[in-house]
């Protein structure tokens, strides 16, 4: 059914009773059409046979209530110039089948990321949910460039989150690079010349002074974080590789943190001495975390509670980071340092277990370590008492 279409005239159509739909084509333009269906919904078509095919091709345009009649004219012009282009189905096909940013970023997430540490799996699917995927999650994969990643960076860098900004280029320039390994992109596009990100350097440790301050303010806290706090400043560990230890992985006398929780996928066990053992919490019947205040979760020592801790202690402000610093700082500066004790009280890999020599040196520094963290553990309780 042909006929010039205008506004007054589609208000009149309609579709009969015995019809499930209806198309009333334009006479202007060839191929145009409105279809109308049984319950009254008019939409905007494209009907025609592409070049090189024998079969009619249909294509919605729109609800007739969103596009004007002229509007519908001007889209459907432009689709009978595409189809007149020999290769436009194949283009069809290329285009909905085409990977996008978010499709290879949940392959990502559920291969790659499978094998990071908690804490750096969760840390960057935040950054990606937050920063990222908003306005990324439906660019073809293949037209990412630097000037998309940019687009992010740079709004965070102007509102002075310079540390943000770098761990998100960061990201996505590690989920680029694993594009390419599974053959999704023939080049990261944003590897070198990365941006300058201002982030300043992390050098704060705590004197033994700020430590005791700090010590004595956590007696404000909840018994839990209280022990928590205090058990940080005695052992090296990450703090949530720590936090969200269970009573099973402590023996008595090491507190053993397996790989699949720490940074380096390398498990460490730690000594307690008798008295990092007296800060230990209470063991709760209904758990086996051993820093819970509710026996579901671990304790969360967040930024908010590090705000009260550094106020109640009236020192400069650090990080739940920086008692590694302080540990390490500490006890190099002693004459005699067993620096590689040292270093594996953090769990670095030292230089003595990379390469080939890594093959055939396996030494655990079981002793040494032992001998650092009750020298630190006898530091800590003169400067506390």
């Amino acid at each position: 059914m042909k006929q010039k279409l205008t506004a007054s005239v589609i208000s009149k159509l309609s579709c009969p009773n015995n019809k499930a739909q209806i198309k009333f084509f334009d006479t202007e333009v060839t191929g145009l059409a409105v279809r109308i269906t049984r319950n009254g919904a008019k939409t905007f078509i494209f009907e025609r046979r592409p070049k090189g095919t024998s079969v009619a091709r249909q294509e919605k345009i729109g609800r007739c209530s969103d596009f004007s009649i002229e509007q519908a004219r001007s889209i459907a012009r432009q689709k009978a110039v595409d189809f007149e282009d020999p290769d436009y189905l194949q283009k069809v096909f290329e285009t909905k089948t085409r990977l996008t940013f978010k499709d290879a970023y949940e392959q990502y997430v559920s291969v790659r990321m499978s094998a990071l540490a908690q804490t750096t799996r969760e840390k960057q699917i935040g950054l990606f949910q937050r920063e990222v995927l908003p306005t990324m999650a439906d660019i073809p994969l293949e037209s990412f460039v630097r000037k998309h990643l940019s687009s992010i960076t740079l709004p965070i860098q102007q509102s002075g989150r310079q540390g943000t900004a770098s761990d998100v280029w960061k990201s996505v320039s590690a989920f680029l690079t694993w594009c390419v390994k599974q053959g999704y992109l023939s080049i990261n596009p944003v590897l070198g010349a990365t941006p300058e990100f201002q982030v300043a350097k992390r050098e704060r440790k705590l004197t033994l002074d700020e430590l005791a301050s700090v010590w004595r303010a956590a007696e404000a806290l909840t018994p839990v974080r209280c022990s928590a706090v205090r058990l940080l400043l005695l052992l090296p560990f990450r703090k949530t590789e720590f936090t969200r230890s269970v009573w099973d992985e402590f023996d008595g006398e090491m507190m053993n943190i397996p790989s699949e929780r720490t940074k380096s996928k390398r498990a460490i066990s730690l000594y307690l001495t008798d008295f990092a053992k007296k800060q230990l919490p209470l063991r709760r019947n209904d758990s086996n975390l051993i820093f819970t205040t509710n026996g579901q979760v671990p304790t969360r020592l967040d930024d908010k509670l590090l705000k009260r801790l550094i106020k109640l202690a009236d020192v400069e402000p650090f990080g739940w980071h920086d008692n590694r610093r302080t540990f390490s700082t500490n006890l190099n500066d002693l004459a005699g340092a067993d620096y590689l004790a040292i270093e594996a009280c953090l769990n670095h890999q030292v230089e003595a277990q990379r390469g080939v020599s890594g093959v055939y040196n396996r030494a655990t520094y079981a002793e040494r370590m032992q001998a650092v963290l009750q020298q630190w553990s006898d530091k800590v309780e003169a400067a506390v008492d």
